[in-house]
């Protein structure tokens, strides 16, 4: 704010990081890893649905990975390959 004469130029660089942010968290990001670790949709729901009951809102948050590591743990462990063919979509 010290730097610069208007306000419109202070605020120019945290906005454009801020847009820039939210562009690759909601677009870019769940893209390319939807396209890679392809995930059954209700799996998914009914995942963050129980560990968000059992972990509250740190259970939300790690109830896709958790997910995602269950999937390729069984994706690489022939007796378990139907299970990850369930996980899948």
């Amino acid at each position: 704010m010290a730097t610069f004469h208007h306000i419109g130029h202070a605020i120019l660089v945290p906005v454009s990081y801020l847009a820039l942010a939210t562009l690759e968290g909601t677009l870019f990001s769940p893209w390319i890893v939807g396209r890679r670790m392809t995930l059954n949709p209700v799996v998914v729901f009914a995942g963050l649905t129980f560990w968000g009951f059992m972990w509250g809102i740190l259970g939300v948050l790690l109830a896709v990975p958790l997910l995602v590591m269950l999937k390729i743990f069984c994706d690489h462990i022939e007796p378990l390959a139907p299970i990850g063919e369930f996980l899948a979509r």
